[in-house]
């Protein structure tokens, strides 16, 4: 028993409350563009995203914002079965993810943009780095995100969700 509250003890001393009495779950934040083109013509939609809707969870200071993901998926697919696109995501004009001929049934489930399984579809390191620092600076503002796809084969009609999960420190 006194062996059990030491070791409490000391991985609470290990913690820093103090430093960041408050942590929030930002996961779940997330924007659904519907996509909906055929062949050959180009879909292209941009969804503002305003860093300031995560200082909306608390009244507090934040200190600092955490990212763990961000993740794809789709609803609602109407699409051909061999429903394919290629394109690119990009965030303030930085390429974010490149997809080259990848089937929409790939994103029944959500999908990391770190996934490695999906043969065609690669992020880009520095767009990462972009969304890190956004997050980390809070600056700018708001992010642009733009998807510029093309369908392969078929017609393309789906939602498309863009999910963001991160924690938010905050200082009361």
């Amino acid at each position: 028993m006194v062996i059990s509250a030491g070791l409490i003890a000391l991985l609470l001393a290990g913690c820093e409350l103090s430093k960041y009495p408050l942590i929030l779950n930002a996961s779940g934040k997330s924007r659904t563009i519907h996509v909906d083109v055929s062949p050959p013509a180009e879909f292209s939609d941009t969804v503002t995203i305003a860093i300031a809707d995560l200082k909306d969870l608390t009244d507090y200071d934040i200190d600092s914002i955490r990212f763990y993901n961000l993740t794809l998926n789709v609803d609602n697919n109407e699409s051909g079965a061999e429903a394919a696109i290629s394109g690119e995501i990009t965030v303030d004009g930085t390429t974010l993810l490149t997809l080259t001929n990848v089937q929409v049934t790939e994103f029944l489930e959500e999908k990391s943009i770190f996934d490695k399984t999906i043969t065609g579809y690669h992020y880009n390191p520095p767009g990462v780095v972009f969304l890190l620092n956004a997050l980390k600076t809070q600056s700018p503002s708001e992010i642009k995100v733009i998807m510029k796809w093309n369908p392969i084969v078929d017609r393309l009609h789906f939602d498309l969700t863009i999910t963001l999960y991160a924690q938010v420190f905050a200082n009361p």
